[in-house]
């Protein structure tokens, strides 16, 4: 299909079964006909992510957050991705933009 709402349904549903090349297969696919959408870039991050690609997912993160501004999963992954990268200190400003947006989130504070 050349819609990619249905083509991120798709993605999503593998996401969810762990299926993370299925999923990325479909995120693509979708970015090429929405290269926009904050969604889908964190959505691709994620899945790199869960996949222990954190370099390959930052780009995407980081994509995410330009389109999505103080969105906390997208600022967790971020620095999730950074500390994974032995990269500490460029993970603290988006832990620290976290605590700024909603000091109640727990994942920053650990």
């Amino acid at each position: 299909p050349e819609n990619p709402f249905y083509l991120k349904q798709v993605a999503y549903f593998y996401q969810q079964l762990h299926n993370y090349d299925q999923a990325l297969s479909y995120y693509y696919k979708a970015e090429d006909l929405d290269p926009e959408d904050g969604w889908n870039m964190g959505n691709i991050g994620y899945c790199l992510q869960q996949k222990l690609k954190f370099y390959e997912a930052l780009p995407y993160h980081l994509k995410a957050n330009e389109l999505i501004i103080n969105d906390i999963w997208i600022l967790s992954n971020i620095a999730y991705c950074y500390q994974q990268t032995d990269a500490y200190r460029k993970s603290i400003p988006y832990l620290e933009q976290i605590i700024i947006v909603d000091k109640k989130d727990a994942w920053a504070w650990q």
